[in-house]
């Protein structure tokens, strides 16, 4: 019996000095090698879809996007997705109008999208 206690005491006593070392290395300026600040340097940056990439496209082909609007009459934004949170508040008919067109409208983004 004396010796399962002295095993389970070694155990814990190893499990604590190496826990206290670690943590004695990390406030001494240790740097963790595979957590660093070049650790993700080499990763794609994700591009998400909207008007960033649309406006892109309108300058390398010359034709503007086409955009969603809001018939009523109080309505002041425009909407690259047809599904657009913002567009659901819509109580008259959606129309698909050129972002150009939209804009000669004076309507702006949804804040939903930009």
């Amino acid at each position: 019996m004396k010796k399962k206690h002295f095993e389970y005491i070694s155990v814990f006593l190893a499990l604590l000095i190496s826990f206290l070392l670690g943590r004695e290395s990390k406030s001494v300026g240790y740097e963790d090698r595979f957590h660093n600040e070049n650790t993700y340097q080499n990763i794609p940056k994700f591009e998400p879809e909207g008007p960033q990439n649309l406006d892109t496209i309108h300058l390398l082909t010359g034709e503007s996007p086409e955009v969603y609007v809001c018939n009523g009459k109080s309505s002041k934004r425009y909407h690259y997705k047809k599904n657009c949170r913002g567009l659901s508040n819509c109580r008259s008919s959606i129309s698909k109008v050129s972002l150009e067109e939209a804009k000669r409208r004076g309507r702006t983004l949804c804040g939903w999208e930009d």
